[in-house]
């Protein structure tokens, strides 16, 4: 590659990192400022030797101690969220730039553990445990402490941990560095926060003032910084060219770079709390103490894993021969499982629709298999309004070379849309359906469906922004320029919307092009790098096709496309509903 290629991919894989990044409230962010350039420059080295951009990050200690904080000593699905989070930034980077990422956590359980009066047992059950879960993370691998150290430092360790991180702090001087580094006090402050609940069982047992057990704390959670302060040079010195990762909220001037490993941004960690699946569909990280009065704990593997607010759309089911069952989808929707064969008129649909305003897309598996289209018409015709085209409310997805709509209806690869862009009202605005309802008559390959309701935070300098688009007239839409805004509110929650279309140009099919602007500074950069978003695993699901699947998402804060195919049986039934 030549030097502006080179840096064309860098700004891309950054791009990526930024949609995971921690970010301080209120402006103290500098990763734009420097942060960016530093980690340019990390990833300039992989990029132009061609070899696959890695990151480090030290994480997963083990459970919290306190009982208010989180529902067992062993992994969850919080740390299953995590681990998720992380992967899909290696699959981001992947598909931007083909040797892809790796992303490497190293443990530091063993570093901590005996200052806050965790067992050693306990750290390295939940430590087995995180790694038996990440075996389902192709981008992650798994370090310790005995990995990085040289031999004869590692048997110092192990000997006398307190000599081995006495040794290493010769000429640092916390209580210094506390008054110059920002960093550093943001961690302390945070330590005195969750230390008071950690250590509850070693302060109550102290017969001791108020004003000493607060001094107990802050000396512990200084402790913890000295250890940090060690075992962040020792990562240095081990990965020199990595990028090096952080989970706590740093201002992402570099080196250190934060990262959010719980969902919508919190600055929360799995760790110290426990998933809650709320009533509107949200995944929140919290403490087991502020968790809802009715929510209720969900096992697997045998033992607590999450957390659900009562829900009785989600919970109560009135339907014949069995009970319904759901789970969570990540990076975001429902599945919900009928008993086998349930005729789809059986189905309630009010129910279903309420669902998908929360989830933005619902899987229904067990229906029974649907006959023909007046069938499908009649029996999701309780969900809504339908929106009719000149074909009738049914569409029939499969490859239709006599059917002059673009590509939608061929093998081609589609760019990243939403349905009814294209039909527009008397002030050239589009008429969008608010719902898809997709019934699988014929499985094969992959749908994409981007969630766009994190945008706004992602990119708020673009919030009142337009764009503008176009394509060609053929026989069912097209033909007029649109100029419309990037951001839009939700008809049903108000949430701000992402409204875009991927550019693409008459090299990509062989049908009409779409030609795509964004009226900002530097236009064409962001054009990609909105599209690039849309393909993040942070935000996009992947949907492989299951016969008699049916697939409803939420047409306004979703936006979907499919890679192209080659199998002539594929075929699905689609209808449009308000």
């Amino acid at each position: 590659m030549t030097n502006s290629e080179v840096d064309l991919v860098c700004q891309r894989v950054v791009d990526a990192l930024e949609q995971y990044i921690l970010r301080r409230k209120g402006g103290a962010d500098r990763f734009a400022a420097s942060g960016r350039k530093h980690v340019v420059e990390k990833t300039r080295k992989y990029v132009a030797a061609n070899q696959r951009v890695e990151f480090v990050l030290p994480a997963f200690p083990f459970k919290s101690p306190s009982p208010k904080k989180v529902l067992g000593q062993l992994p969850d699905f919080g740390e299953y969220y995590s681990l998720y989070a992380l992967n899909a930034l290696c699959e981001t980077v992947g598909e931007l730039y083909e040797p892809g990422a790796v992303l490497t956590l190293v443990s530091d359980g063993s570093v901590y553990h005996d200052a806050v009066g965790v067992r050693e047992e306990d750290f390295l059950r939940y430590d087995a445990e995180v790694r038996r879960m990440g075996a389902d993370f192709a981008h992650l691998r798994f370090l310790s402490i005995q990995d990085i150290l040289p031999e004869e430092e590692y048997r110092c360790y192990v000997r006398n941990k307190q000599e081995f991180f006495a040794g290493h702090l010769e000429g640092f001087d916390l209580d210094a560095a506390l008054k110059t580094d920002e960093n550093l006090l943001q961690v302390y402050r945070g330590y005195l926060k969750f230390m008071t609940d950690d250590l509850e069982v070693q302060l109550d047992a102290m017969d001791v003032s108020k004003n000493m057990k607060k001094r107990h704390v802050s000396a512990v959670a200084k402790e913890l910084l000295r250890r940090g302060h060690v075992y962040s040079y020792v990562l240095a010195r081990k990965f020199p060219d990595c990028v090096r990762l952080s989970i706590h909220c740093h201002n992402n001037a570099g080196p250190k770079i934060a990262v959010a490993v719980s969902p919508h941004y919190q600055a929360r960690t799995p760790w110290h709390n426990v998933m809650v699946l709320r009533r509107t569909g949200r995944l929140e990280l919290m403490k087991l103490r502020d968790a809802p009065e009715d929510a209720t704990v969900v096992t697997k593997y045998g033992r607590p894993w999450m957390m659900v607010e009562h829900d009785p759309d989600l919970l109560e089911w009135d339907v014949p021969g069995g009970a319904v069952e759901w789970e969570v989808t990540l990076p975001f929707g429902l599945i919900v499982h009928f008993p086998a064969g349930t005729p789809l008129d059986q189905v309630p649909q009010e129910q279903l629709r309420r669902l998908v305003l929360k989830y933005g897309m619902v899987v229904v598996r067990g229906v029974s298999t649907l006959e023909d289209q007046a069938q499908y018409d009649r029996a999701s015709g309780d969900f809504g309004v339908p929106q009719s085209w000149f074909f009738g409310n049914v569409l029939t997805v499969k490859d239709n070379p006599d059917m002059d709509v673009n590509n939608v209806l061929s093998k081609e690869a589609m760019p990243m849309h939403f349905d009814g862009l294209f039909k527009i009202d008397e002030n050239g605005k589009p008429i969008s359906p608010h719902f898809q309802y997709f019934y699988c008559k014929t499985p094969a390959g992959t749908t994409y469906f981007s969630d766009t309701r994190a945008y706004a935070e992602l990119f708020p300098s673009m919030v009142d922004k337009q764009w503008k688009v176009f394509t060609p007239k053929n026989e069912s839409f097209g033909g007029t320029p649109m100029l419309l805004d990037l951001f839009e509110k939700h008809r049903h929650s108000g949430d701000l919307i992402f409204r875009f279309h991927e550019p693409w140009g008459q090299e990509k099919t062989v049908f009409k092009p779409t030609r795509v602007e964004v009226l900002a500074d530097d236009g064409e950069r962001w054009a990609q790098r909105f599209s690039d978003s849309l393909y993040s695993r942070r935000f996009c699901r992947h949907h492989v096709w299951e016969a008699n699947d049916i697939v409803i998402t939420d047409n306004l804060a979703l936006m979907h496309t499919r890679p192209a195919y080659t199998e002539t049986h594929r075929e699905l039934w689609r209808i449009h509903y308000n």
